[in-house]
């Protein structure tokens, strides 16, 4: 039996003032194909990895994700499930049952865009971190730092800064301070 080749999602992440989220959002729109991606996501809070579910509620789904690395460095492994909505209250139970108690429920806004060479942009709102970007592609994982490279030049291309590891991480205690999240 053979393997499958690794594949990670490298990805990058900054904020932006509503100005600059409203002028990206037209400029866009005019160029490449898109989606509204509203959803509501229930992160858990943990150490090493994301732990999440995406509720798809036009498509009676939801998702459970699990991306293993370091969120701050942008490169994660990343394993999906997909169940019913009907059973969200028995996934939330085996959560709990789990010891994944601290959960911060957030409703975000997003608009993604489908840029050359499988790259996705995203423009976000969500109420901690405000109006945000981010910017994606999945590849193996022998060629995420290259892939990095090539998203930091997009990013420079369509004028938005992305935050380094220690400015995310500085972002992610903000949040779970706020909520009370050990």
């Amino acid at each position: 039996m053979e393997l499958d080749e690794k594949k990670v999602e490298v990805e990058l992440r900054g904020t932006i003032n509503k100005k600059k989220f409203d002028k990206l959002t037209k400029e866009l729109r005019g160029k490449y194909a898109h989606k509204k991606n509203y959803k509501k996501t229930f992160f858990y809070i943990t150490h090493g990895f994301i732990l999440k579910i995406e509720i798809k509620k036009e498509l009676e789904k939801a998702i459970l994700i699990v991306k293993n690395g370091d969120e701050t460095k942008g490169i994660l492994e990343e394993i999906e499930i997909n169940f019913n909505l009907s059973e969200l209250s028995q996934i939330i139970t085996i959560l709990k049952a789990l010891g994944f108690l601290q959960v911060n429920i957030v409703k975000q806004k997003r608009e993604d865009y489908y840029l050359e060479e499988n790259i996705v942009f995203s423009l976000k709102y969500t109420k901690d971190w405000g109006y945000h970007f981010e910017i994606e592609k999945v590849v193996s994982i022998d060629s995420s730092e290259e892939t990095k490279v090539k998203l930091a030049d997009k990013c420079n291309f369509l004028g938005v800064k992305f935050m380094t590891m220690a400015e995310i991480a500085k972002k992610i205690k903000e949040i779970n301070k706020k909520h009370s999240f050990t």
